[in-house]
C-alpha cells in the first residue's frame, strides 16, 4: 500500500472514530494494541524456536544477525505491552467518565487484556507481586541453596537485561530449549484465545459501524432540520420585508392624511369668518328696506 493511500486510509479512520464516544475510541484503540501485542508475541515465539540453543554465558550460537533480529523482536513486545497498559487506563478512566454505561462492555475488553497480558508475562517468566507473595516458604531445617533453588520464582525480565537472549532461555542450552517448550504449552493456545479475540474485535467492529450509521441518520436528520430551518427563516424574513414595506406605505398614508386634515380645517375656519361677514351684510340690507317702507308709508 503506498503512502498516499495509507494516509488517506488514516484519515478516515480518525474521522471515523470522532463520530465515536471517548470510550469507544478508548476501547478501539486497546482492541489495536492487543492485536500487535499477540503479533509480538507470535513472533518472538517463532524467531526463538528457529533460533539454536544457548551457550552458559547466554551467547546465541546462530550470530549477531539472529541476535539482532530477536532483540528488536523482544523491544517491539515491550512496547506493544506498554503501550496496551496505557490505553488501559485511558479506556478505565473514559469508563468511569460515562458513568457506567459501557462498563460490561469494559468487562469484556479487560479479559482480553489479561489474556494478552498473561501470555506476555509466561513468555517473559515475569511472576506478578501479588503472586510472588503467596510462594511458599522453605522449611527451616532444608538447606538454603536447595530451598532457593525450589521455591525461588522465576528471575522477572527487565529493560536493562540482555536483549540478545531469548525470550525464552535458561541459564544452559537444554534448559533453554526446555523452557521454550514450556512456554509454548503454557502460552494460551492461538486457536482458541486468537479466535475468542478475532470475535470480540469483530463484534466491536461492528458495533462502531452500527455507531457510525446511527451517527450518520442522526447527522442526515440534523441537516435535514437545518435546511427546513433557514427556509422557515427565510420565510419570516420575507413576511417581515413585507410588513416593513405596509408599515412604511401605512405611515406615507397617515402623514398624507395629517395634512389633508390640517387643510381642510384651515379652509373651514376661513369660511366661517366669510359667514358672519355674509350674515352682518344681510342684516344691514333688510334694515335698510325696511327703514325704505317706513319712509314710504308716512309720506
Amino acid at each position: 500500500m503506498s503512502t498516499t493511500s495509507q494516509a488517506a486510509l488514516d484519515d478516515e479512520i480518525r474521522r471515523r472514530l470522532s463520530k465515536l464516544s471517548a470510550y469507544k475510541q478508548a476501547e478501539y484503540h486497546c482492541v489495536e494494541a492487543i492485536a500487535a501485542l499477540r503479533h509480538s508475541l507470535r513472533e518472538v515465539l517463532e524467531l526463538e524456536g528457529d533460533t539454536p540453543g544457548t551457550d552458559g554465558d547466554g551467547a546465541n550460537e546462530s550470530g549477531g544477525g539472529g541476535r539482532a533480529e530477536l532483540a528488536r523482536a523482544r523491544q517491539a513486545v515491550r512496547r506493544a505491552h506498554q503501550q496496551l497498559d496505557r490505553l488501559v487506563k485511558e479506556a478505565q478512566r473514559a469508563s468511569r467518565r460515562e458513568g457506567g454505561e459501557y462498563e460490561a462492555d469494559l468487562k469484556e475488553l479487560l479479559r482480553h487484556v489479561e489474556s494478552a497480558k498473561r501470555w506476555y508475562r509466561e513468555c517473559f517468566r515475569v511472576v506478578p507481586a501479588t503472586a510472588a507473595a503467596h510462594l511458599p516458604q522453605p522449611d527451616t531445617g532444608v538447606a538454603l541453596g536447595v530451598a532457593e533453588d525450589a521455591y525461588a520464582p522465576p528471575p522477572m525480565r527487565s529493560g536493562a537485561a540482555d536483549l540478545t537472549v531469548p525470550l525464552l532461555a535458561g541459564s544452559g542450552g537444554g534448559r533453554g530449549r526446555g523452557t521454550g517448550n514450556w512456554c509454548a504449552a503454557a502460552a494460551p493456545r492461538p486457536t482458541v484465545s486468537d479466535e475468542e479475540f478475532l470475535e470480540f474485535a469483530d463484534e466491536v467492529r461492528r458495533n462502531d459501524d452500527l455507531a457510525e450509521a446511527a451517527l450518520d441518520r442522526i447527522a442526515y436528520g440534523l441537516s435535514r432540520l437545518h435546511e427546513n430551518a433557514l427556509n422557515v427563516t427565510s420565510e419570516l424574513h420575507t413576511q417581515r420585508e413585507l410588513l416593513d414595506d405596509v408599515e412604511g406605505k401605512v405611515n406615507t398614508t397617515h402623514t398624507k392624511l395629517s395634512r389633508m386634515n390640517a387643510r381642510l380645517r384651515k379652509l373651514l375656519a376661513e369660511k366661517k369668518k366669510c359667514d358672519w361677514f355674509m350674515y352682518a351684510f344681510c342684516c344691514a340690507l333688510l334694515l335698510g328696506v325696511v327703514a325704505a317702507i317706513a319712509v314710504l308709508l308716512k309720506s
